[in-house]
């Protein structure tokens, strides 16, 4: 088992997403906002993938430890107002060195990914009890269809988490609108077999609606890092 699992009190005691010092005795602040959120963003995915592997190798009592520890976290960051992204600024200058556009940008990624960790805990607090949390109004299939056919052929074989699909799934075909930041698929597999999942939904799944080849190609190219949608309408033309 991984030692991860084997440490949960330990993994949830040290648990904080960024912490970062403005020591504003400096003239001038040099801070990359890129690099903080960029850094922001991969401690949350971390923390997602390690979540992921608790609730896959772990036991029942690992599984009870871990929700335990969620619902402490979410119960801190409805008391605290804290999300989990913490700041500290040194005070042993002048704090009007600190541009206010610059806390304001800050605030607004802390708010971006506070809403992101909220709804990663709340996902893995609610396995088990909501499997479909999404309504289609993309195309006339059940909601039950659509995610036993991209489950199959995108988490199974790991190209995208559980959770991603879901996020996916509510923007694509409830929500019909794409995302800020695109979702991306791991693995680097082929594009040509991604594709070829989607080409199959529409085709034998949705049984190759007529005239609609743009719009099944555009659940792929509108959505996900890399892919041009007019290029894979091509492919759902042949």
């Amino acid at each position: 088992m991984n030692k991860a699992i084997k440490n949960i009190g330990k993994y949830f005691s040290k648990f904080e997403i960024i912490e970062f010092q403005i020591d504003s005795r400096n003239e001038k602040i040099d801070f990359d906002l890129i690099e903080f959120e960029c850094s922001i963003r991969e401690k949350l995915w971390k923390f997602e993938k390690d979540l992921q592997l608790f609730y896959l190798e772990g036991n029942d009592l690992v599984l009870k430890r871990v929700k335990k520890e969620l619902l402490k976290i979410e119960e801190s960051l409805k008391q605290k107002n804290n999300v989990g992204i913490h700041f500290r600024i040194e005070e042993t200058g002048s704090i009007h060195s600190i541009e206010p556009g610059l806390l304001d940008s800050i605030s607004e990624i802390k708010l971006k990914y506070s809403n992101e960790l909220i709804s990663i805990i709340n996902y893995f607090l609610g396995i088990g009890e909501d499997e479909l949390s999404f309504t289609n109004t993309f195309d006339d299939l059940s909601p039950k269809e659509i995610y036993s056919h991209f489950k199959s052929g995108l988490v199974d074989k790991k190209y995208l988490t559980e959770l991603e699909l879901k996020k996916y799934l509510k923007a694509a075909f409830e929500l019909k609108k794409a995302p800020e930041q695109f979702f991306k698929i791991e693995n680097s597999p082929k594009k040509q077999l991604i594709i070829r999942v989607f080409y199959n939904y529409y085709k034998n799944v949705a049984g190759k609606p007529h005239g609609k080849q743009r719009e099944y190609a555009a659940l792929l190219g509108d959505y996900f890092e890399g892919y041009n949608t007019e290029l894979i309408k091509t492919n759902f033309s042949k």
